[in-house]
């Protein structure tokens, strides 16, 4: 039996599927996130401008500390498979549990996953309500990055 949710016979599972994700991300739907990494802040705007079957086009655009643009956007295509595979790590090195973290859509109910690489852990928050991208992702490597989904918006 095949299941959806892992893509390579040695990885762990991941929290969505590419079908699960596609069903939760219709064009016009929109992701903020704010990266603090060594210092520094920056805010970035990612918004599905087409999606179909079998990808999605997204438009990314760096914004200022108002939420204005503030450089170029950049156009990225994606299978939903590849949005998945990012998702996707190897089961030795992964521990996957429950667990709620603070952000500011609020405390979220996540399904967390510490990657553990040789010299630091990267931990993902992906909450079920949210499939696709997770909700807040660590490293604890030195100056290690935090991003964080600060607001999601979908088409009405």
């Amino acid at each position: 039996m095949n299941d959806p949710h892992v893509m390579h016979p040695d990885h762990a599972p991941t929290p969505f599927t590419a079908d699960e994700i596609r069903a939760a991300t219709p064009a016009g739907y929109t992701v903020v996130t704010v990266t603090e990494h060594g210092g520094e802040t920056s805010h970035r705007r990612t918004e599905f401008t087409e999606v179909d079957e079998a990808r999605a086009i997204m438009v990314m655009t760096p914004l200022d500390d108002h939420g204005e643009p503030s450089g170029g956007s950049r156009e990225v295509v994606a299978a939903w498979t590849d949005l998945q595979a990012h998702a996707s790590f190897p089961a030795e090195i992964t521990t996957i549990r429950r667990d709620t973290v603070e952000t500011p859509l609020g405390t979220i109910d996540c399904v967390r996953y510490d990657v553990a690489n040789d010299d630091h852990t990267n931990t993902f928050w992906f909450s079920p309500a949210h499939p696709g991208m997770p909700i807040r992702l660590t490293s604890d490597a030195k100056n290690g990055p935090t991003t964080t989904v600060v607001s999601i918006a979908r088409p009405t």
